[in-house]
């Protein structure tokens, strides 16, 4: 019992490193609100609502590509998690504009991209990189400057964050629970005692689908595991500890 406590107190201690899926995929679930619609990385025809600068990358700090003229017509490939800057392609050209300066069409009509209408009209969350800036703008004569403009920091992409835990009875239980910034969650229980360890997580998405987690692991057993995807698959396995 002692060797089961001790493994729940550094796990307790330890929380935020124990992953179903890395870190990094983790805050992209969240960033996207989790399994993300259908249309989600299809690009969308848009139009520009004035003359804006086409920069170079998703602050007014990058420099500018071309303007952008009032009316035109545009193609929007993604957002950032804020839906502040978008990524579009306008004539030959390829580049960020602020969000509010175009508009999508949805329903017959209009509406200002933002982090409420984005997802709706299939606009998704995109990554501005070193990467980007190296497969559009290698003929520019701020290309080498890379280094020199500041580096584009993405908002977190969790919003809130709960944990709670106790122990009684030689059992102890520990909830965590995850919100993202637009509308994702990740909800982790865990509960140890009598030698064995049962882990159970879901996570949902903004658009009400989810995925979840179940594994039991026993001394001297080893452990067992179901997922289950949010279209109804699911995956068995077991493995010795």
């Amino acid at each position: 019992m002692t060797a089961v406590l001790s493994r729940v107190q550094i796990l307790a201690k330890h929380a935020t490193r124990i992953r179903w899926l890395p870190a990094a995929g983790l805050a992209t679930l969240l960033a996207l609100g989790a399994f993300a619609s259908p249309a989600a990385h299809a690009a969308t025809a848009s139009v520009a609502t004035a003359s804006v600068n086409l920069r170079a990358g998703p602050s007014t700090s990058y420099p500018v590509v071309t303007v952008v003229p009032a009316g035109a017509g545009v193609v929007t490939y993604g957002c950032t998690p804020s839906y502040a800057w978008c990524d579009i392609g306008f004539a030959n050209y390829r580049g960020w504009v602020a969000s509010q300066y175009i508009t999508a069409t949805y329903s017959g009509g209009t509406v200002v991209v933002s982090a409420s209408t984005a997802p709706v009209v299939g606009i998704s969350v995109v990554q501005f990189s070193k990467g980007y800036w190296d497969t559009y703008y290698t003929a520019y004569p701020w290309y080498r400057r890379w280094a020199t403009y500041p580096a584009y920091v993405p908002p977190p992409a969790v919003a809130h964050r709960s944990a709670s835990g106790s122990c009684a009875g030689g059992t102890c239980a520990r909830s965590v629970s995850t919100q993202g910034v637009y509308g994702g969650s990740v909800q982790k229980d865990r509960t140890c005692g009598g030698g064995s360890c049962s882990t159970n997580r879901t996570v949902t998405g903004r658009y009400g689908q989810s995925g979840t987690m179940a594994r039991t692991c026993t001394r001297g057993s080893g452990c067992a595991s179901v997922r289950a995807g949010p279209q109804g698959g699911t995956v068995r396995r077991s493995f010795g500890r």
